[in-house]
C-alpha cells in the first residue's frame, strides 16, 4: 500500500492540477483558433492574381498549418487522456490489493501516453517555428501587401484601400510567436518537475536511470528540443 502511495505521489507530481490541465487545453483551443484564422486569410488571397513562386509559397504555407492543426488536435486529445487517467487513479486508489494488481500496466501506458506527448508537443514546436520563420522574415518575396501596409501606417496614410488580410496574417503570427515561447516553458517546466520527483523519491537508481533514458530516447535531437535534451542527459549523468 505504501508503494501505491509513493507511487500515486509521482503521478500526481508529473501532472499539473486540474486547473491547469483545463489551461493548457483551452491553450491549445487558442493555438488552432490561430492557425484557422491564418488558413482562412490565406485561402481569401488564394484567388487573387499571383505569380507561380507566390502560389507555390501559399500551398507550403496551407500544408503547414494543415500539419499544425492535426499535431494540436493530437495534443489536445493526448491531455485529455492524461487527465482521465488522473482521475482514474484518484478514484481507485482506494481498492487496495486490485489496485495494486493493476499497477504496473497503468505505469506502461501513462509511459506510453507521456512519450506520445512529447512527440506532439515536438511537432507543435516544429511546426510552430516553421511558420514563424517564413512569415516573419525580412526578405520574404510573398507578403508585399503587409510590407506596403506597414510603409503606409508609418507615413499615417489611409488604410481603406488595402486587404485587410495582411493585417489578419501579422497578427496571428504574434499570437503563434507567443504560444511557442509559452510552448519552451511549460515543456520546460514540465521536465524539471519530472525529473525533481523522480530524485526527491526514494526510487532504485536503476529506476530513476530507466525513466530518463526512456525520456531521452523518445526525444529526436534538432534545433527545437535540444535544449532539453541535454538538460535530461545531464541529470542522467548526476543519477
Amino acid at each position: 500500500m505504501v508503494k501505491v502511495i509513493d507511487y500515486l505521489g509521482c503521478v500526481k507530481m508529473f501532472l499539473y492540477d486540474k486547473e491547469q490541465h483545463v489551461d493548457r487545453v483551452n491553450g491549445i483551443s487558442e493555438a488552432k483558433a490561430a492557425a484557422s484564422q491564418i488558413v482562412n486569410a490565406q485561402e481569401a488571397t488564394y484567388t487573387e492574381h499571383c505569380t507561380l513562386p507566390q502560389i507555390q509559397a501559399k500551398e507550403t504555407d496551407l500544408q503547414a498549418l494543415s500539419e499544425l492543426t492535426r499535431a494540436l488536435y493530437k495534443k489536445e486529445a493526448l491531455l485529455l487522456e492524461l487527465r482521465h487517467m488522473n482521475d482514474e487513479v484518484e478514484g481507485n486508489h482506494k481498492d487496495g490489493e486490485n489496485f495494486l494488481k493493476g499497477l504496473e500496466p497503468f505505469k506502461k501506458q501513462y509511459a506510453m501516453v507521456l512519450v506520445q506527448l512529447q512527440a506532439a508537443n515536438d511537432q507543435v514546436s516544429s511546426a510552430l517555428l516553421y511558420l514563424r520563420q517564413r512569415n516573419t522574415y525580412p526578405t520574404n518575396p510573398q507578403f508585399p501587401l503587409m510590407k506596403s501596409v506597414a510603409n503606409l501606417v508609418s507615413l499615417g496614410g489611409p488604410l481603406g484601400s488595402f486587404d485587410h488580410s495582411g493585417f489578419l496574417c501579422q497578427e496571428s503570427g504574434s499570437h503563434v510567436a507567443a504560444i511557442v515561447d509559452s510552448s519552451r516553458l511549460k515543456a520546460k517546466t514540465m521536465v524539471d518537475t519530472a525529473v525533481q520527483t523522480c530524485t526527491e523519491r526514494q526510487y532504485p537508481p536503476a529506476e530513476v536511470a530507466q525513466i530518463l533514458d526512456s525520456a531521452v530516447t523518445s526525444l529526436k535531437p534538432c534545433s527545437q528540443n535540444l535544449h532539453v535534451y541535454g538538460e535530461i542527459q545531464r541529470c542522467m549523468g548526476i543519477v
